[in-house]
């Protein structure tokens, strides 16, 4: 299946994990009405014979009650789960940012993995956390989409795993994101929640009970007897929890490893890494960890992982369908060890990282370079265009941005298009935890620099349109169902800016521009008449709202959409960097991952 197919199955799941909620809430229900009755009947029949019929209203109370406590806590969560994102879950599981400037040396090996990753999947860079109380080996995921979007790693992975085996369980997160996995177990974190809260509270009674074992016996008893009713009905609810997450996550966990493979091209990294979690373990004691069990890379609760309610499928199945033949002991007698990888060589010099300047990679480690950056990358390279932008931004009272991205606009200019947005992303990932006030300022700058170009460089209004997405969105579609048809006007004022984007010939811009129209259109199934927007008609605000509200489009109609501006990319036979870069600008504000193909095509056909 491709990244919409999944994205349509996991809202098939969606409305499977609802219909199975309410039947979980409905048995929940039925068993709490089971023990009123049971206590009213058995204290009558105890102290008192006339054995009265339990009163209608107590039945009502008593189903309304616990629908409404079991509706609630869900709706709760849901709304704190949507609120925070993935930062929230991080939190939750009292995980720490890891913060570039003050990374010990493994720490900045997994920054420059995810970086890596990141590149290598085409998606946002994500917040990154360590979990540095458990020392089992597991990871997770979490977000609703880029914006929010966290990785999380044990510091027992961080420890034990060596470059191969952390850049394969990482990849293995990434495949999540790119597979639309995350908005469906973050929805299952909040729905879930209600169905395992009662069970919760009976077991904090019986806690309670335990420690008052001196206090008043009658007070014990009561404590006592309404824990364990309590747990027993919660149980339930933490059974179909299991089974909900059970029918879920284990076949999105086989789909993960291989979307794993794919980014890292080394089935034996993954096999190397879940060979070290049967090894050791994986376990994550925590009061949260049942309720995220479902996000983690392997079981992250002890339970038998042959059991049919487990959250991942069994470790040796998992290794066997990446490498068959994988022997443990050999594996194990020659992996790298991880500390002495990190004596070694500086991993940044090695990895892709290590091409960007070093300017650059310096930026990257400060909020105020990060800030430079994103400015930098929408200067001109030099001479008095470059000084008219700077200017700009200080008449604009923007002289912080202006003083921090003219040292780079010199060193970012010469770095190929296709490097733009993985800089811009790296740079992304440090600014999105930044105070709203911040995000913003940066965002007018930005249009600062933009209101200078006349007429506007498509290029560069995409550019722009991609950051505002990250640091200052007007709107966040979290689940979108809308058609190609519902949205046309919108379709066609970004079709029309993607066609005028493949016209570098003036004199034959117009029958390019037609061709290209045309090809998105047919491939969008657009019916006439059509209407093409001209060039300087594709107003910045307008376009900029028109793809805000393309997000709110369903899976399959993204995919036409996605598919028609790539059939007017590649109109005329051939695809300019700058097309490549500008419709993996659009994705990006879309949320449809396109990762760079840069490598697999003819250098004869690209032009700057």
């Amino acid at each position: 299946m491709n990244f919409f197919e999944r994205q349509d199955v996991a809202r098939r799941n969606s409305r499977l994990l609802m219909v199975l909620f309410v039947l979980a809430t409905a048995c929940i229900v039925l068993a709490m009405d089971l023990a009123v009755i049971t206590i009213w009947y058995g204290s009558q029949f105890f102290y008192d014979s006339s054995m009265l019929a339990m009163p209608w209203w107590l039945h009502a109370l008593v189903i309304g009650a616990t629908a409404a406590l079991i509706l609630g806590v869900s709706l709760r969560k849901s709304i704190e789960m949507l609120a925070g994102g993935g930062v929230a879950v991080a939190r939750m599981m009292d995980a720490r940012q890891v913060i570039p400037l003050k990374a010990n040396p493994m720490e900045r090996r997994l920054l420059n993995v995810v970086h890596e990753m990141a590149i290598a999947s085409g998606t946002r860079v994500p917040l990154v956390y360590v979990m540095d109380q458990h020392g089992g080996i597991n990871s997770f995921a979490a977000g609703y989409d880029g914006q929010l979007c966290v990785i999380v790693v044990t510091r027992g992975a961080l420890e034990r795993l060596n470059r191969d085996e952390i850049q394969a369980v990482i990849a293995h997160e990434f495949s999540h994101i790119v597979n639309g996995d995350m908005a469906l177990n973050m929805r299952m974190v909040g729905v879930l929640a209600g169905l395992v809260f009662i069970g919760g509270a009976g077991a904090h009674l019986l806690r309670v009970a335990m420690e008052e074992a001196h206090g008043d016996f009658r007070a014990i008893l009561f404590l006592m007897a309404s824990g364990a009713t309590l747990f027993c009905i919660g149980y339930i609810g933490l059974f179909f929890a299991q089974a909900i997450k059970a029918m879920i996550a284990r076949e999105r966990a086989f789909l993960a490893d291989a979307g794993s493979v794919q980014f890292t091209r080394n089935p034996e990294g993954l096999a190397g890494a879940l060979d070290q979690v049967r090894h050791l373990h994986s376990f994550v004691l925590h009061l949260h960890s049942e309720d995220v069990s479902h996000l983690f890379f392997a079981e992250a609760v002890y339970l038998d992982e042959e059991r049919v309610l487990s959250t991942h499928p069994p470790l040796g199945e998992r290794i066997a369908r990446l490498v068959p033949l994988f022997g443990g002991e050999a594996y194990r007698s020659r992996r790298s060890d991880p500390y002495a990888e990190l004596q070694r060589a500086a991993e940044s010099a090695a990895s892709p990282m290590g091409s960007l300047p070093q300017s650059a990679r310096i930026a990257l480690e400060t909020r105020v370079g990060c800030g430079g950056l994103l400015v930098a990358l929408m200067l001109s390279k030099e001479g008095s265009a470059l000084a008219n932008e700077l200017a700009a931004l200080r008449a604009a009272g923007f002289d912080n941005f202006a003083t921090s991205s003219a040292p780079l606009a010199p060193h970012v200019g010469v770095l190929p298009v296709a490097w733009h947005l993985p800089l811009a992303d790296l740079a992304l990932a440090h600014l999105r935890a930044e105070p709203e006030e911040y995000r913003r300022e940066l965002v007018r700058a930005l249009e600062t620099l933009l209101a200078t170009e006349h007429p506007v460089s498509l290029y560069r209004f995409a550019y722009l349109a991609f950051v505002r997405a990250q640091l200052a969105p007007d709107a966040v579609a979290k689940s979108g169902n809308r058609s190609i048809a519902a949205l046309r006007e919108d379709v066609v004022l970004l079709l029309s800016l993607v066609a005028h984007a493949g016209c570098a010939r003036s004199d034959t811009a117009a029958g390019d521009f037609a061709r290209a129209f045309a090809s998105g259109a047919k491939e969008m199934e657009l019916r006439a008449p059509l209407d093409p927007v001209r060039r300087e008609g594709c107003d910045p605000v307008a376009t900029a709202k028109a793809i805000e509200r393309l997000r709110d489009l369903g899976p399959f109609a993204k995919a036409r959409l996605v598919k028609g501006l790539a059939a007017a990319v590649t109109a005329d036979g051939s695809i300019r960097v700058v097309e490549a870069a500008l419709l993996r600008m659009v994705g990006a504000v879309l949320d449809c991952p396109l990762p760079p193909a840069f490598e697999e095509l003819n250098p004869a056909t690209l032009a700057a």
